[in-house]
């Protein structure tokens, strides 16, 4: 993998690839909790269209040679099926209420699992990062602040 971006700008590509894994274990940190919660760490502000984007952001790593075959595998079926949440028919806005409505619709019941089973399977390559960034190797789940 090249060590610089291809976009010619300053930041290594690694490091790119490494921060943004980071805001993806993020995103699967946030839409594996129940409904409240998601929306609390999101701050009521439009959680099923920012979490949707945020977990359709792991494409990214794709192709990249920065995950294995199984864990982009794996990311991929988690964007798709995050893909297909209804959230443009969804409440939408800055209210609890509304924001706790979109979260508790069915369709997000099975992808806080799934995402629950991936955010495991990525513990390695998230080591990874967390050692890269010289961060806490419990970040994700102690940086969560309410």
């Amino acid at each position: 993998m090249s060590q610089q971006s291809n976009e010619g700008d300053s930041l290594p590509l690694i490091e790119a690839l490494h921060n943004g894994f980071y805001y993806f274990l993020q995103a699967l940190e946030k839409l594996k909790e129940r409904p409240e919660r998601t929306c609390r760490l999101m701050g009521y502000c439009n959680t099923a269209w920012e979490l949707q984007s945020d977990i359709a952001a792991g494409r990214y790593f794709i192709g990249k040679e920065f995950l294995s075959a199984d864990d982009e595998k794996a990311i991929a079926a988690l964007a798709d099926a995050v893909d297909a949440v209804p959230v443009n028919t969804l409440p939408s806005g800055t209210s609890r209420d509304q924001n706790l409505a979109a979260m508790r619709h069915a369709a997000w019941i099975p992808l806080r699992e799934q995402a629950a089973e991936l955010r495991s399977c990525l513990q390695p390559a998230a080591e990874r990062t967390y050692a890269y960034l010289n961060l806490p190797p419990d970040l994700p789940r102690s940086g969560l602040s309410e």
